[in-house]
């Protein structure tokens, strides 16, 4: 009930601008995984499409309804940054257009020696990164992969009423793998018939 009653007041003060799926990224069963670039397959027609991809620490992998990578050992959030093993998008509107950005949902395969803990950065600039709120711990997931808590980017003043001429730039640092490279996998996916293994929220206007 709380949470109908919040909907009707923000409609009320901020009428025809509504939070929605701007990008996302809904792997097939013709997905193998290890693309080295994975565009976006649904994007708001004010938005510019978006490219996901990994840090050069990150081997590919083969992985069907994912994009899938091989983590090396990387035991803190320091040396994900210096080894640079992430996954990144960015996201941009078209001209004259501004976006304001709630949240992001995604689906996390994770095999048993793969990372433990997570975290999202953005960028305003692609150089400096700030974290979004606080590393997360995850253990080993099934091979299907489990929904994770939505990331909120809402209270980010940085990530509201963006001007067409910004990209922003988003990073998923993951650490916590073990040595070697045998079941270290840490997968965006899996996609399902309804429901996109990666998709970013918010709204759009003019």
């Amino acid at each position: 009930m709380k949470w109908i009653i919040a909907a009707i007041f923000a409609s009320v003060l901020y009428p025809g601008i509504a939070c929605a799926q701007l990008v996302a990224w809904q792997f097939g069963p013709d997905t193998r995984g290890d693309e080295e670039i994975a565009m976006s397959t649904f994007e708001d027609p004010y938005m510019f499409g978006s490219e996901l991809t990994r840090g050069v620490g990150v081997q590919r992998q083969k992985a069907t309804y994912s994009f899938a990578g091989i983590w090396p050992e990387c035991k803190s959030f320091v040396e994900a940054v210096r080894k640079k093993t992430f996954y990144q998008f960015s996201l941009k509107t078209r001209k004259n257009y501004r976006m304001s950005l709630d949240r992001i949902e995604f689906i996390l395969r994770i095999q048993p020696n793969g990372p433990q803990e997570y975290v999202f950065a953005y960028s305003v600039d692609g150089d400096n990164y700030v974290n979004v709120g606080h590393p997360v711990c995850v253990s080993p997931t099934s091979n299907d992969g489990e929904i994770q808590k939505p990331i909120d980017l809402s209270t980010i003043s940085d990530l509201q009423n963006i001007p067409s001429k910004t990209r922003i730039y988003f990073r998923l640092y993951a650490w916590g793998s073990k040595d070697g490279w045998e079941n270290t996998a840490f997968r965006i996916g899996k996609s399902t018939s309804n429901r996109p293994a990666l998709a970013v929220y918010g709204s759009v206007e003019n």
